[in-house]
């Protein structure tokens, strides 16, 4: 990854937060990082000095035991929505000066926190195209398109995962992925094993963003 052209499309607010910009292609990476503010810093030395060899690690468990979860608030320009990757769910952001919106991010304690930038709201994750039914040892492909608020494909690249259940609902584990949308668009290839069970198939995609779904069904015959 490198580091991101314009920085200023996101920043800390409070000190005890760290805001590292980098970007994947064109897309924005935001990393929300929990940071040692000066007080903090001097109770870990004073820690140090009572005992060198314990008094950090004893003064870190006792820190998170009383509060292992930390609000964090950020900046991110106005022209883009902010997707937190942990829960794939859509930054709460609200109007500030200057061009910016300001949103909190609640992290563990020194836990560094990933956020997506796009400059179109995720709207709608569909099938696009896509077999209904496949005979054991065929390979088949499923198009998933994924379109902003404005209508228009999600530009840059969405991560996404990719599960296969078979017909009494088990897994199939060695047909699922972790993979990316690009310029909205997603192909899954299915290829099926000649002594797969035959029977009603679901390819299900989950882009790790907004957090939606969209499947295919077909029937796998023998």
């Amino acid at each position: 990854m490198k580091a991101h052209l314009a920085p200023r499309v996101a920043a800390p607010v409070s000190p005890d937060t760290g805001v590292f910009v980098n970007r994947v292609g064109d897309l924005p990476l935001v990393w929300v990082m929990d940071l040692e503010t000066a007080e903090e810093l001097r109770a870990m030395a004073k820690a140090m000095g009572a005992n060198w060899e314990r008094g950090v690690p004893d003064y870190l468990r006792e820190r998170e035991k009383t509060r292992a979860l930390t609000r964090h608030t950020v900046r991110v320009e106005a022209a883009y929505v902010a997707y937190d990757l942990w829960t794939s769910t859509e930054v709460s952001l609200t109007p500030a000066a200057n061009g910016w919106r300001e949103g909190a991010i609640q992290t563990r304690l020194y836990e560094a926190h990933p956020l997506a930038l796009y400059r179109d709201r995720i709207a709608a994750l569909t099938l696009a195209s896509g077999p209904a039914k496949l005979a054991r040892g065929q390979t088949g492909q499923f198009v998933f398109a994924l379109r902003g608020a404005s209508g228009a494909a999600i530009a840059g690249l969405v991560p996404a995962e990719v599960r296969v259940y078979g017909p009494h609902g088990q897994e199939g584990w060695e047909y699922g992925s972790q993979t990316l949308f690009r310029d909205g668009v997603l192909t899954v290839p299915l290829r099926l094993a000649r002594n797969d069970a035959p029977g009603a198939w679901r390819v299900v995609v989950k882009e790790l963003c907004s957090g939606r779904t969209a499947e295919a069904k077909l029937t796998v015959i023998p």
